[in-house]
């Protein structure tokens, strides 16, 4: 699981526990032409050492998510 909490299954189960909430201001990208300005942003994702950095150079941030998620 990748969510805004957590990396990982058990850091997402982890903060729902804990009543973390992953919900903030949105800092991706200029949010300033929409109506809505927050959401749940996925922070500081790194698929590390998990993946080749030369085969991630060429994943899109989505596809990261699903290889950490499969992985």
């Amino acid at each position: 699981a990748v969510t805004a909490v957590g990396h990982t299954a058990e850091d997402t189960w982890q903060a729902m526990l804990a009543g973390r909430s992953g919900i903030g201001p949105v800092t991706l990208f200029d949010a300033d032409p929409y109506p809505v300005r927050i959401q749940a942003e996925v922070k500081d994702f790194d698929l590390g050492e998990r993946v080749d950095a030369k085969q991630q150079r060429h994943m899109t941030r989505g596809v990261k998510f699903g290889m950490s998620a499969a992985l």
